[in-house]
């Protein structure tokens, strides 16, 4: 379900995102073939979970995540709440 208004849900995000803690890239991947192999680092989402979480909860948002198959493929999905509603 979605809100017919994201004014306060826009409102707290952007009061939330200046308080994130820095995102740390602790792991490394690399795809391609051949020559054509590329290599990079990211955060993986326990660690992006871990510095939003307290800034979200301090303006009122919170964060559900479900999975679920969809085409034989697993689907995480995440939803961004409100208190608002």
């Amino acid at each position: 379900m979605k809100s017919d208004s994201i004014k306060a849900l826009a409102e707290a995000l952007s009061k939330a995102q200046i308080v994130f803690k820095p995102i740390k890239r602790t792991e490394k991947v690399g795809y391609g073939t051949g020559d054509k192999t590329r290599k990079y680092n990211y955060a993986p989402l326990d660690v992006v979970i871990e510095a939003s979480k307290e800034a979200l909860s301090a303006n009122g948002l919170a964060i559900t995540q479900t999975t679920y198959v969809s085409g034989g493929n697993t689907m995480l999905e995440t939803i961004l709440l409100h208190s608002s509603g």
